[in-house]
């Protein structure tokens, strides 16, 4: 692995709206490369040498947080489309672990033991929104903020607010 490697994945995953293929082994090589660049500045002859490996090391450091971050939220996209299936054979050894864990977390939510179930209210208290515009923060009636939203956004609004955003084109009611 080199920096120009990993610098190519994270450009790609910008540019491109869709996960893209990566090696399964992609993070444990980059993780190998930064261990090397700390032991050659841990070795280096002049602080010149050793700030120049600290200094890539950093920013390889910061390339793998962003190729991650880039490709969980298209993960977390496919997720919510209920495209796994696509998503698995371009996904890296530690995507994958993640993958798992989050598929286990949702189960969870999904399953609800008989004992513990409650009943909802007769009315619902609130409605699951779908932001269509930014939208700074909105105060409950209860003096708690809520906030900010971004386009995209899901939220679940009390009832009222939820109404209000509608009606103003602000929000799409999902449920």
């Amino acid at each position: 692995m080199s920096y120009s490697e990993i610098l190519k994945v994270f450009e790609a995953e910008l540019e491109s709206g869709k996960l893209q293929v990566i090696d399964f082994t992609f993070y444990t090589k980059s993780r190998e490369y930064l261990s090397k660049l700390l032991k050659k500045a841990s070795e280096a002859s002049s602080d010149v040498e050793k700030s120049l490996y600290l200094k890539e090391a950093k920013l390889v450091s910061t390339l793998l947080e962003k190729i991650f971050l880039l490709r969980m939220s298209k993960i977390l996209d496919m997720l919510f489309r209920g495209e796994v299936e696509k998503a698995e054979k371009n996904l890296a050894k530690e995507e994958v672990e993640f993958m798992k864990y989050l598929s286990n977390f949702l189960e969870r939510l999904r399953t609800v033991e008989s004992s513990k179930t409650v009943k909802p209210p007769g009315k619902l208290m609130g409605l699951l929104v779908r932001f269509k515009k930014p939208y700074s923060r909105l105060i409950l009636e209860n003096g708690s903020v809520m906030g900010p939203f971004h386009t995209g956004d899901i939220a679940y609004l009390p009832r009222k607010n939820a109404v209000e955003l509608s009606k103003n084109d602000i929000v799409d009611i999902i449920a």
